[in-house]
């Protein structure tokens, strides 16, 4: 089992912190989690976080993803952009994975998959089509939007065959085993890598959480 966050809205935190905060994360998860992350959508947040800047969002995004992997990978680490200026520290405590945590990348526009293609282990989507190689016959935008990605990714040195997909499933009140383990086939069949819920609104404790994830185990097996 992983540990998983979803689009985490980086601009809340000082990079440092947030660093620390994954790396820890990940040697207690025993080399387990993964990491989503997203420009966000509402302006008030960044108004009375940091002092970040709306307009800027995806190059901040972009200096943190950048600051993450040099914090990783090596030490002393030291730090100087636009965003945030800091002097040679050694970070001892260093991510099981090696390189650090997967990030996955979440957003549809055109920017988003270009920073899945620089930056991502893969796209993280929500709810709808993944804009996988599988399915871009049956939704051209989501095809074009996958090809960028792949451009993306093969400028940038990287495989674009690597890429992977992701989806997260948001539970309602009242969503039934069967219609879960439904959708998770439908994802399966169409070329989705992983695919996660995302439970907050349906259950009140975590044995519920637990009795619902093993009975949709039980319909869906290992996809």
């Amino acid at each position: 089992m992983r540990l998983n966050t979803s689009t985490l809205s980086t601009f809340y935190y000082e990079p440092p912190h947030l660093a620390r905060q994954l790396t820890t994360l990940d040697v207690l998860s025993g080399g387990r989690l993964g990491v989503g992350v997203g420009v966000g959508w509402m302006k008030q947040e960044y108004d009375v976080a940091r002092s970040a800047d709306w307009s800027r969002r995806g190059k901040m995004l972009d200096d943190m993803l950048a600051f993450l992997r040099a914090w990783w990978t090596t030490s002393p680490v030291s730090w100087d952009s636009e965003f945030f200026t800091m002097p040679p520290v050694h970070a001892d405590l260093r991510p099981v994975q090696a390189g650090g945590p997967p990030i996955w990348i979440g957003g549809a526009s055109e920017a988003a998959m270009r920073r899945v293609g620089r930056s991502g282990v893969g796209w993280l989507g929500v709810e709808g089509p993944a804009p996988a190689a599988s399915v871009s016959s049956q939704d051209e935008g989501a095809g074009r939007l996958w090809s960028i990605a792949r451009r993306a990714a093969e400028e940038a040195g990287r495989d674009p065959d690597a890429l992977k997909t992701a989806m997260r499933i948001n539970l309602e009140p009242g969503t039934s085993v069967d219609s879960v383990a439904d959708q998770l086939k439908r994802y399966a069949e169409s070329g989705v890598d992983e695919a996660y819920f995302d439970a907050f609104t349906m259950f009140a404790g975590l044995d519920q959480l637990l009795d619902f994830a093993g009975q949709v185990i039980e319909r869906t097996g290992r996809l």
